[in-house]
């Protein structure tokens, strides 16, 4: 970190420079953070409603180097969140789970006044978000269990939306532990992913679509799309931004199954549910909390 960064530490944190140390680097950024980063971080979320049931908990993940609040600068921001492809930029905070590290990151940028240019609010947030990630990794299927419910209800009104169809638990519970198990959890992914899910929905959509073209034209829309975003995702966003329709489609509609968990307006780019399942669990608990979330942050 440049030294008028360090100074300006000092001067808007109230945190001494000297006190910091580096305490990980992701992929190849320095991060930094100290002790009394992490005091003031818990200072910050401490009185936010939404963290309230697990305060204590948190603040062992903290001291578990498990949560991580650090320093960087506007540059690593800016580079690490294009990176990870993450929507979850909210003005100054950046927070992002790293399964090859295992842990959660909250970096926030020294340029910004604390406790008064962010939003504590935001922060407890984002810390909620990327904790059922963690959570999603770590409790593998017994976090797919504790959540069924709420998977069910989300990818049963997304087929709805999108190919009219009424699919059955058993159906839904098979999609969602195969993208589990598929992509989210391994650290590389099988390159058949999409190969064996389209096998799985063309068995699934049988019974709702008998015509053998118009399944394989709908199935072929899905995962284009998913391909897109996985393989370019700069591309997808030009497909998305340029209005085709196919994309638009697929996304609008992950969009809309938030309605079914009472969730309007949810701050995610409506894609990533396909690779990373519990990005569903993660919207819910930054917008309706329940018990269900603070016993996952519980079982870590």
């Amino acid at each position: 970190m440049a030294v008028h960064e360090l100074q300006y530490i000092d001067e808007a944190w109230g945190i001494l420079p000297k006190s910091l140390s580096v305490v990980d680097t992701v992929e190849g950024q320095k991060l930094y953070s100290s002790e009394a980063l992490r005091k003031k971080f818990v200072m910050a979320i401490a009185n936010q409603k939404i963290l309230a049931p697990v305060t204590e908990k948190i603040n062992n993940l903290i001291e578990r180097q498990i949560v991580i609040p650090c320093f960087a600068s506007g540059n690593v921001i800016r580079l690490i969140g294009h990176k990870f492809f993450s929507d979850q930029m909210s003005k100054a905070i950046l927070g992002f789970y790293f399964n090859k590290k295992n842990k959660v990151y909250v970096m926030l940028d020294n340029h910004v006044k604390f406790l008064f240019f962010m939003s504590n609010k935001n922060l407890s947030s984002l810390t909620m978000h990327e904790l059922m990630h963690y959570a999603s990794w770590n409790l593998r299927l017994s976090f797919f269990n504790l959540h069924k419910d709420t998977f069910r209800t989300f990818w049963r009104y997304f087929y709805k939306l999108q190919l009219d169809l009424n699919l059955p638990n058993n159906y839904i519970d098979a999609f969602v532990v195969h993208m589990l198990k598929s992509f989210e959890y391994p650290l590389n992914p099988s390159k058949n992913f999409l190969v064996n899910f389209a096998n799985l929905m063309f068995e699934a959509f049988k019974v709702g679509i008998p015509d053998e073209d118009r399944r394989e034209k709908e199935i072929s829309h899905i995962l284009a799309t998913v391909k897109l975003y996985v393989t370019d995702p700069n591309s997808f966003i030009r497909h998305l931004s340029s209005g085709n329709s196919v994309v638009v489609g697929v996304v609008r509609n992950l969009q809309k199954a938030y309605k079914s968990l009472k969730i309007r307006s949810p701050n995610t780019l409506a894609i990533q549910e396909f690779i990373f399942p519990s990005e569903v669990i993660c919207i819910q608990s930054q917008n309706r909390p329940n018990s269900k979330h603070y016993a996952t942050i519980k079982a870590l």
